[in-house]
């Protein structure tokens, strides 16, 4: 199961300093993965336009970081589903169309409800 995760106001609150993560979100999110043992993690959030993947990685716990496979790709028109088409796009170019897949987004406007999700 590949899971896109994007960090703003999921990771962050709003109202914290920017590219911060809030000392509680990645602690319960990553005891969380821990019991989902099959899940992959992809960059979906803006952080991958000011971070490599690699200092992405820094933001969480050895065993965790370990599990992030990889980032979308920015760059493609910016309006509605525009997180969407990104992770449509890593999954074709990964040749992993068929995988099963979910997305923790809080804007809603960027991901569509995804067709081929199994229950974790």
């Amino acid at each position: 199961m590949l899971l896109f995760l994007d960090f703003d106001g999921v990771l962050r609150r709003a109202g914290s300093p920017k590219y911060q993560f809030d000392a509680d979100c990645p602690e319960q999110f990553q005891e969380t993965l821990r019991a989902l043992s099959e899940v992959e993690i992809v960059v979906s959030s803006s952080w991958k336009e000011a971070f490599s993947l690699n200092e992405n990685k820094r933001h969480f716990v050895p065993d965790i970081a370990s599990r992030i496979i990889g980032v979308t790709r920015g760059g493609l028109r910016v309006d509605d589903h525009q997180r969407h088409r990104e992770v449509l796009a890593f999954l074709r170019c990964q040749g992993w169309e068929e995988s099963p897949w979910v997305a923790i987004d809080d804007a809603a406007s960027l991901i569509r409800i995804a067709r081929r999700m199994r229950t974790l």
